[in-house]
């Protein structure tokens, strides 16, 4: 492979925009495996956005992706979850699934 590491960023960018269908995390694995150089390029294509709610584990996950080399470079914004429940619908799981199905209700009309 002679072509500079931006041409092939372009050609992964490219097929990232254009072909979402065909275009998926499995493609950007196989691409990292196949050679270091390849596996530094794809790899900024990785994880364009990460889902964060209030949560430890959540907030870990965004800690560590952020604290790493090559796949932080990848990310290119942040979805915040900032949903809060009030007490009496975050005690008992009925009541909170209750909850959620008159706001589809609501919401489908």
């Amino acid at each position: 492979m002679r072509l500079p590491d931006e041409v092939l960023a372009e050609i992964i960018g490219y097929l990232a925009l254009n072909d979402p269908d065909w275009f998926s995390v499995e493609y950007i694995k196989s691409c990292r495996l196949t050679c270091r150089r390849l596996s530094c390029i794809a790899s900024t294509f990785l994880i364009p956005c990460i889902g964060v709610d209030i949560s430890l584990s959540s907030l870990l996950c965004l800690e560590a992706i952020s604290q790493h080399p090559l796949i932080s470079r990848s990310v290119k914004a942040v979805d915040m979850n900032l949903t809060l429940y009030k007490c009496h619908i975050s005690s008992a799981f009925t009541t909170f699934v209750g909850y959620c199905l008159k706001l589809l209700e609501r919401d489908l009309g």
